[in-house]
């Protein structure tokens, strides 16, 4: 089964690798339909091939591209604005500044 191969260790700094992440992150993809896309994420991130530090490593590089490049910032000046009441409470927000 995925995730339970005996002596690996971490392609980065060379620690054993503890195999029941993936094996969490599977029992989870599979128990659930809400953890469909999040435990398809996990089993995707939450490699063999690395050591939890590792992984934790690769997440704050992760993080801060992310900022870096501004992925996912939500401007209210883009969105379309649907009502009348959404308009009113944006132009409200905008004077206060």
């Amino acid at each position: 089964m995925y995730g339970f191969r005996d002596g690996a260790s971490c392609a980065n700094c060379g620690k054993e690798v503890q195999k029941h992440f993936t094996a969490i992150g599977f029992l989870l993809f599979i128990a659930t339909f809400w953890f469909f896309c999040v435990g398809l994420w996990l089993l995707f991130l939450m490699r063999e091939d690395f050591c939890v530090s590792c992984q934790s490593d690769w997440w704050a590089s992760y993080a801060k591209e992310i900022r870096k490049n501004k992925l996912f910032v939500y401007d209210p000046r883009k969105a379309k604005i649907d009502s009348k009441s959404t308009q009113k409470r944006l132009k409200i927000e905008r004077n206060d500044e």
